[in-house]
């Protein structure tokens, strides 16, 4: 999935099956990502959706910290609010030290969703 800006590049925005659905408004996981990446001390981000019975889908943003790094759950949300439009923005957010992983290391999202799911809704 990708899409082309003013100057006829293409920049991938991610898989389409990724693509997050709340009350209409289409949210890549990759934008999100893009801009949690940036506040210092994060080692890794994931942005997932997962069912919600009215919105369609909830946003959660968990995030992995570099060791030693000063990273609260207050300085997240602070910065979360500074760079990402209501719209656009995690429904939900986590310091996290570990994501469920495959064996070729690539993080199952789908379990993600289902940690999420039970977590925030059940």
């Amino acid at each position: 999935l990708g899409e082309m800006d003013e100057k006829g590049y293409v920049k991938i925005t991610g898989r389409l099956k990724d693509i997050i659905v709340r009350e209409g408004v289409e949210i890549y996981p990759s934008e999100l990502e893009e801009i949690i990446y940036k506040l210092p001390g994060v080692s890794e981000v994931q942005v997932f959706g997962f069912p919600h019975p009215e919105k369609g889908q909830e946003i959660a943003a968990w995030v992995k910290i570099k060791e030693g790094a000063q990273v609260s759950p207050e300085n997240l949300e602070k910065y979360l609010k500074d760079n990402v439009s209501q719209e656009k923005a995690p429904d939900y957010y986590k310091l996290v030290t570990e994501f469920p992983m495959t064996r070729s290391g690539k993080v199952q999202k789908f379990k993600l969703a289902e940690m999420a799911r039970k977590e925030y809704l059940d």
